[in-house]
């Protein structure tokens, strides 16, 4: 198996990056809401993101990822 050595500075810049791209693209359809519907949207991302992560058998399901000691 190979590894790559990668710098922590830039892992954390690829990363925050990586999330600030995510979140624009999920702030979009909240901004255009209104009162209590904006709540609404967020726990629906956050189900569908849950849902998400429980059915990907790339990231192991619920048990999680699997990792080689």
């Amino acid at each position: 198996m190979r590894t790559r050595h990668c710098r922590i500075s830039s892992v954390l810049v690829v990363g925050g990056v990586t999330a600030v791209l995510i979140g624009s693209i999920l702030l979009l359809p909240v901004l255009r809401t209104r009162g209590h519907y904006a709540a609404v949207v967020t726990i629906a991302f956050a189900l569908l993101f849950k849902t998400f992560l429980e059915v990907n058998d790339v990231l192991g399901g619920p048990q999680g990822m699997q990792v080689r000691a």
